[in-house]
């Protein structure tokens, strides 16, 4: 009995352990900003397009009556459905367009990130306002819109790829203060709902289908082209091909079952994701519904690693490293901290979180194309690790902090003698000057950079997160 209780309590903790993993491990929001950011911009233009008619849609004299509205909202929730709209209190045109304008105004700040915890409760309640006021001329897209915007409530959709992200950039420049790191649970929450939101319309939306006896007998596939009310390309043509049609609607009916178990396969995902893009791309292009199909694609972004999306996204590439010379080299000693401090007289100097501390040393042949080079080798280097555990990431993909100490001591030659020689490193004016520059140059890239005071006595304290520790020096360009 001891050894069976064991393997269930085994079995129990890998449990909680695995649920602990799923919903509470700190990820980078970057696939949650990025929803953010094509969430935004799809309001914007739907939004917008109801300005075409808008008070024949939500005026109080519109073509649905606030009466009309209440039956046909408790036709389908019953005598207690609740609705709520704010458009039922505005009866003014001019109102209502302001009104309107308002929210143009909200989606646009949500799109660029702007106050987005804010712009997302916004967006969020004026959507479900729409929503309600717009009864009868809904569709699935309004309802992807939902809810996509409450999950961008849960998390901190605006910390990256976002007006609010640049902000905080440039009013850290030149601080050195302690700033919470970027990885985040909530944004990990709110991508796990939406990622088992998207599992629960696929799963349904097939089974409903399977409703149908086209689905059944293959024709489904050919009925939905042949519609012209849908149609915006004539692939009518395809009556000549009955299997492919067949084949079509099949494995239509087969992903959307399937796509709440084969999606979390790490290799089964791709060609999901491949499906989904060639399936929703389709119902964009060929039955005339671009924006239903571009925000199922939108909400299968919860499913891309933020290692990746920080991969792939557009930012100047870094010049070619400039080619030192030989001779004796700068040098630098690394280390990836989780935090680090620097004192001077039992007062604080400079502190960061998560990055790395920079013991830099000047010697007397060092050029500014050394100098360049080691600014450059140290913001690129990839030392931090993504979502698979891999050192693939840069201080600048993680948003670390730099905190450099002028160290000179680097330099110190013990071959001879029992006292260190320092005759390689660079004069005080000298190191100064490189020193300064090197700051520089590194918060011009928009790294948060603390420093210690030149020629001080200090007292560096920090932990080294690995450890990682590594020695660079320029002259390993030189070849």
């Amino acid at each position: 009995m001891n050894v069976i209780w064991k393997a269930v309590q085994s079995w129990l903790k890998d449990v909680v352990d695995g649920w602990d993993q799923f919903w509470f491990t700190a990820i980078d929001p970057a696939t949650l900003a990025s929803i953010r950011f094509f969430t935004g911009l799809l309001l914007l233009y739907t939004h917008l397009i109801w300005s075409l008619d808008l008070s024949a849609f939500f005026g109080s004299q519109g073509w649905i009556s606030g009466d009309l509205l209440q039956q046909t909202w408790e036709a389908q929730g019953g005598a207690n459905h609740y609705f709520w709209s704010h458009f039922l209190s505005i009866h003014s045109t001019s109102f209502l367009w302001m009104a309107h304008g308002f929210a143009i105004l909200v989606f646009l700040m949500l799109a660029l990130g702007a106050f987005s915890r804010t712009s997302a409760v916004l967006a969020f309640l004026l959507t479900v306002s729409y929503m309600h006021r717009a009864a009868g001329a809904l569709f699935g897209l309004d309802q992807i819109n939902v809810m996509l915007t409450m999950y961008l409530v849960i998390g901190p959709c605006g910390a990256r790829f976002s007006v609010d992200a640049w902000w905080r950039k440039r009013q850290r420049q030149g601080k050195a203060t302690v700033h919470k790191m970027r990885d985040s649970v909530s944004a990990n929450i709110a991508i796990r709902l939406i990622q088992i939101h998207m599992c629960i319309i696929y799963f349904f939306a097939g089974a409903r289908k399977m409703l149908g006896g086209s689905w059944w007998d293959g024709s489904a596939m050919w009925l939905s082209i042949a519609n012209y009310e849908y149609q915006t390309i004539d692939l009518t043509p395809l009556a000549t091909w009955p299997m492919l049609l067949a084949f079509l609607t099949h494995i239509t009916v087969l992903f959307e079952l399937f796509y709440c178990v084969l999606i979390w396969n790490r290799l089964t995902r791709p060609v999901i994701l491949l499906t989904a893009v060639l399936m929703h791309l389709g119902i964009a292009t060929c039955l005339g519904m671009a924006t239903f199909g571009l925000a199922m694609l939108i909400g299968n972004l919860a499913f891309i690693p933020p290692s990746l999306l920080l991969a792939l996204r557009l930012r100047p590439q870094p010049a070619a490293l400039p080619q030192s010379r030989g001779g004796k080299p700068m040098r630098a000693c690394l280390q990836r901290v989780s935090r680090a401090s620097v004192h001077i007289e039992d007062q604080a100097s400079g502190q960061i979180a998560a990055g790395m501390v920079v013991l830099l040393g000047i010697s007397v042949e060092d050029t500014e194309a050394d100098l360049d080079w080691m600014a450059q080798k140290i913001l690129h280097l990839r030392i931090f690790c993504d979502d698979a555990g891999q050192m693939n990431r840069s201080v600048l993909d993680t948003g670390g902090e730099l905190l450099v100490i002028s160290q000179f001591t680097l330099f110190g030659d013990c071959r001879k003698g029992r006292r260190p020689s320092f005759i390689s490193a660079a004069a005080p004016e000298k190191a100064e000057e490189y020193y300064e520059k090197f700051i520089e140059r590194t918060r011009a890239a928009g790294v948060t950079v603390a420093s210690g005071k030149f020629r001080a006595d200090m007292q560096i304290e920090l932990v080294n997160d690995g450890p990682v520790t590594l020695w660079v020096d320029s002259r390993s360009n030189a070849k």
